[in-house]
């Protein structure tokens, strides 16, 4: 009775309303100055650690000996300043003087101790300052953090770290079954990853061994497709003239898929332009090979040349186009193959051939 009393007293209900309204003001205006607040000492603490890692970089490229900078590992800004540092100043003598700098030790234990911490962003920042510091010790410690690691940011900077540090193709395999346990990584990011294996894989093997590893490698990775193209399109940005043989053999595979095709021949345009396999895929029987080929080969072989010239008469424009600046990429010899189009029966062919040299549009009356 008194509720309904209070609804039907407009005078009752107005006050009560316009407090429920000031009420709601005053939260949003404190929501608010406490976003600003937190902006601001985010922003500050970027700019401390900006300043930090800019005084440790400079005395490193001034000559500074690692082990003489003053770091203080107690610092949460000092260890991921002197971390960035490393990384960007990495020469050939850094690991033994971070192995012999005092503070060391002290930096390892708490980053050791940062990676276990309850906030994910303090556990993805442990993890790639340990990989940017080479701690190759606890790379084993990375590869059973990324097991457990549940957030999947910070599980993929965790996996990175590990493939910065891993020391051959078992330790690679291991990584590589890691990747993808978390669906919302890109395949940009995998790609990054794979890099680091693949590297790792080539720098401890020779060129026969690293080919057959990354075999082995790619086998792994067969039966996820989305990963298998991830780590093919990383091979082919790797720059290891070492890994074109596997590249060749995966291309040719019995079964290889499409996505799979494609992603070879953009490897090997990457690394080979002028490799038999790469050629060969101007034969595809799949037009979006012969796009990828068309675009990358650079061999101006007449075997070559005439493969192209035969392109430009494809029913598919992206392939007559890629042939045609092909073509005339290679010189005078694609030229000659142009200008034979330009006077051939096929009136893609012209169309292409003319575009490709730059020759004005003829009209027929």
């Amino acid at each position: 009775m008194a509720l309904l009393q209070f609804l039907h007293d407009p005078v009752a209900l107005t006050r009560v309303l316009g407090w429920v309204a000031l009420g709601m003001f005053v939260s949003l205006l404190l929501l608010f100055i406490l976003v600003v607040l937190q902006r601001i000492a985010v922003d500050q603490e970027a700019r401390a650690e900006l300043r930090i890692f800019a005084g440790f970089a400079r005395a490193l490229s001034e000559g500074m000996p690692v082990s003489a900078l003053p770091v203080d590992p107690r610092e949460r800004l000092h260890r991921r300043a002197i971390a960035r540092a490393i990384a960007a100043h990495l020469h050939p003598d850094s690991e033994r003087q971070l192995l012999a700098a005092p503070w060391f030790p002290q930096l390892l234990r708490h980053l050791q101790r940062d990676a276990r911490h309850r906030h994910w962003g303090r556990r993805a920042a442990a993890y790639e300052a340990l990989g940017q510091l080479s701690a190759h010790s606890l790379r084993h410690e990375l590869v059973a953090a990324a097991r457990r690691e549940p957030h999947p940011h910070a599980h993929g900077t965790c996996l990175q770290a590990a493939a910065r540090l891993c020391d051959g193709p078992e330790e690679a395999l291991e990584i590589a079954r890691l990747i993808g346990q978390r669906h919302v990584l890109s395949g940009s990011f995998n790609e990054g990853i794979f890099r680091s294996l693949i590297e790792a894989i080539a720098q401890h093997a020779d060129a026969g061994q690293a080919a057959e590893q990354l075999q082995g490698l790619f086998n792994e990775l067969e039966s996820r497709p989305a990963l298998l193209h991830d780590a093919l399109l990383a091979a082919g940005k790797s720059g290891l003239a070492t890994i074109v043989p596997a590249l060749a053999g995966r291309y040719a595979a019995p079964g290889a898929t499409l996505d799979v095709r494609i992603a070879c021949t953009r490897a090997l345009g990457g690394l080979a332009p002028a490799h038999p396999a790469l050629v060969a895929a101007l034969r595809d029987p799949d037009w979006q090979v012969q796009v990828s080929a068309a675009r990358l080969v650079r061999d101006p072989q007449p075997a070559t040349v005439a493969t192209l010239g035969e392109l430009l008469g494809s029913p598919h424009f992206h392939v007559r186009r890629n042939a045609a600046l092909a073509l005339h990429g290679l010189g005078e010899p694609g030229d000659a193959a142009l200008r034979a189009a330009l006077v051939g029966p096929d009136p893609f062919a012209q169309a292409v051939s003319r575009f490709a040299l730059g020759a004005p549009e003829v009209h027929h009356a």
